[in-house]
């Protein structure tokens, strides 16, 4: 059957429009090209294979004095769900330089440069495995968030530096990111999130009657009728569950979807008391999160992340859970930033 020419017209048009949004789309990182197997994603980096440490080859970074700037030439990449920054480097002399890791993402509403970035200082000779939390990463402009990466790049120069400059010819290797929340770059997810079922109401934030700091927004939630709105962090600096599982062993994390109006650098913190009365103060387990995207987000925190502050009972006593926008050691609190939960589950432990 022959196609029409007016109806192949429209097949062609639909398709072109489509086309770039497809094309747009953030993923998660491509193993070949941050494994540096492939290097046609890559710009300033050559080839060896001698050096390699895993794979066939590796990426020389020569000349940082003059070849000043290495960068990925097309990435689209969605590391809402990752933690840290994980990769090799390898350096024929320790001379003490510093280079700047910078993870760009634009924001067509501004003007200057909307990016994340964080220091290495070359220190060693010969490789050494590198790790940067990307909750340590510092805030440059107004970058849309980590779920929406155009760029993984080095710099040897701008980027406020700290200190001198790089200088000797480096070459990475094997870099990955670790996630946290959800499936990345082909992994498995923790684990499905269950709700006991007497706090159904409770964890689908529909029951505002346990919940103190939060009020009910019907607006887009993620799920069921509402989700719970936090806003006023500087004031309105404590939430808290009154009703909350006591014993919570049989469980590996806390999942929650956290929606937030802006990508900023102030966090929050998730706090699990777990009274002790043979130690002094107040005992419990704590987990600092960035508040660094914009949208609904995904958070699972696994329970053996937690920091244990004095000396909480355990997971088999936990007297409430709170999060706090003040204290807990949080360096930033923003006024303006506005936070909405909605789905609170737990995920079983695995046999």
């Amino acid at each position: 059957m022959q196609i029409p020419a007016h109806t192949t017209r429209l097949l062609a048009a639909a398709l072109a429009a489509a086309l770039p949004g497809l094309l747009s789309a953030y993923g998660p990182p491509d193993h070949l090209t941050f494994g540096f197997d492939d290097l046609t994603e890559w710009q300033g980096l050559e080839s060896t294979l001698d050096l390699a440490k895993e794979g066939v080859q590796a990426g020389l970074w020569t000349d940082p004095a003059t070849n000043t700037r290495i960068r990925t030439r097309s990435a689209k990449l969605d590391l809402a769900t990752c933690e840290s920054l994980t990769f090799l480097v390898h350096s024929a002399v320790a001379d003490g330089g510093t280079f700047a890791v910078i993870a760009a993402s634009k924001n067509d509403e501004t003007e200057k440069p909307d990016y994340y970035v964080d220091y290495v200082t070359v220190s060693w000779e010969g490789w050494s495995e590198v790790t940067l939390p990307l909750a340590g990463f510092e805030t440059a402009g107004e970058p849309l968030g980590w779920h929406r990466i155009d760029e993984i790049g080095f710099s040897s120069e701008g980027f406020g530096i700290p200190g001198d400059p790089v200088r000797s010819d480096l070459v990475f290797d094997a870099m990955t990111f670790q996630g946290v929340a959800e499936a990345v770059a082909g992994e498995p997810a923790p684990g499905e999130g269950l709700v006991p079922d007497e706090y159904a109401k409770v964890f689908g934030f529909e029951d505002f009657a346990a919940w103190r700091g939060l009020v009910p927004d019907s607006e887009e939630p993620r799920e069921g009728t509402y989700s719970g709105r936090w806003e006023e962090l500087e004031t309105n600096n404590r939430v808290q569950c009154r009703s909350f599982p006591q014993d919570i062993s049989g469980f590996q994390a806390m999942q929650v979807d956290v929606h937030s109006l802006k990508a900023g650098k102030a966090s929050f913190a998730i706090v699990m008391l777990s009274e002790n009365e043979a130690s002094e103060g107040i005992d419990y387990f704590l987990a600092n999160v960035p508040i660094d995207w914009s949208g609904w987000k995904t958070l699972t925190i696994p329970f053996s992340g937690f920091e244990s502050v004095r000396e909480p009972v355990g997971l088999t006593a936990i007297d409430s859970l709170r999060m706090a926008s003040t204290g807990y050691r949080i360096k930033v609190t923003e006024p303006d930033a506005v936070l909405k939960f909605d789905n609170l589950r737990l995920i079983p432990k695995v046999d």
